[in-house]
Parts: structure tokens; C-alpha cells; sequence
């Protein structure tokens, strides 16, 4: 709907008493649509569920502006909440690197290029329909290009998923 939130994560997903997920908390978001709206005006995030052009956007040795991200970031930090969900533990280990924060920032880029690693594809549970794996393992690519080009696109992946058989 051409606003990227820039901030999915647990805490910023409420529930409804009908249990229907509603997204919250859009401080930093942006949107193209608003008349003199910039994208670098409150940027942010939370590092943990970025991907990695945010990562990169919010690094002082790379030139990615926050203006260069797309709804393609935001299905990614979905992923990772997702992948969270389904296996009780984010996909990538980050912790904060001793020093200053472009060390951490340097890391979770690493962790993320290398994509998913053995140990963290042994954690997803055995009843875990193969189609969800996919569908996750292309919201987690590196390279943006490569991931679902919208949320609309992904939301019709995930659908399928609930009926193994049409996919």
C-alpha cells in the first residue's frame, strides 16, 4: 500500500481478540504518498529484524540510502519474525560486538550473506509444511532482488502453503 514500515518485529504486531494480527507502532515508517515526506526524515529500526540493505542503509561506510529500501525490506524483518515464530529462535545469532556499533553492523551483514546455515534449517520442527520452508528461505535472500517482490505476492505463497497439493 506504498508505505514501508521499516520496524516488523514481535512487539510491534498486536493480536485481536479474534486473533487477527495487527501491525503497529508506525513512527519510522514511510510512505511516498505523503506530500513533502522523506525517507531518511525518522529512520530506524530495530537491527535484529533488519535486512540487509537496512543494515547497510543505516551503516556510515555504505552508501545505500534510506530512500534506495522498498516493501522487499519489510518482508524480509516478516521473515525473520516468522522464522522466529515457527522455530522459537531468529534465524540469524546476533549479539553486540565489542566496540563501535558499525562492528556489530559488519557482523550481522556477514550473517546474513552467508544466508541460512545448516544448524538453523536442523531447527525448523519435522510437522513444518516444506512449502512454508521455501516460501521463508526466499524472504531470508541476501539479495533483495531474489526475495517476493511484494507483500501481496508473498501473501499468496503463504496461502498456498495451507494446501501442499496446489503448490
Amino acid at each position: 500500500r506504498g508505505i514501508l514500515h521499516r520496524d516488523i518485529k514481535p512487539a510491534n504486531v498486536l493480536v485481536t481478540s479474534e486473533g487477527v494480527p495487527k501491525l503497529a507502532d508506525f513512527n519510522i515508517s514511510f510512505s511516498s504518498n505523503l506530500d513533502g515526506a522523506t525517507a531518511d526524515a525518522f529512520f530506524g529500526g530495530s537491527l535484529t529484524y533488519m535486512s540487509p540493505e537496512q543494515l547497510e542503509a543505516c551503516h556510515p561506510a555504505y552508501e545505500r540510502q534510506p530512500e534506495s529500501l522498498d516493501g522487499r525490506s519489510d518482508l524480509y524483518s516478516l521473515a525473520v519474525m516468522l522464522w522466529e515464530l515457527l522455530t522459537g529462535k531468529r534465524p540469524f545469532v546476533d549479539g553486540k560486538e565489542k566496540g563501535p556499533i558499525t562492528k556489530s553492523l559488519d557482523a550481522m551483514l556477514v550473517r546474513r550473506r552467508k544466508g541460512l546455515d545448516e544448524e538453523t534449517l536442523a531447527s525448523i520442527p519435522k510437522n513444518c509444511p516444506p512449502g512454508l520452508v521455501r516460501v521463508l528461505r526466499k524472504c531470508l535472500e541476501s539479495d533483495r532482488d531474489k526475495r517476493w517482490a511484494s507483500g501481496a505476492e508473498l501473501a499468496q505463497q503463504l496461502d498456498l502453503c495451507r494446501f501442499p497439493r496446489a503448490q
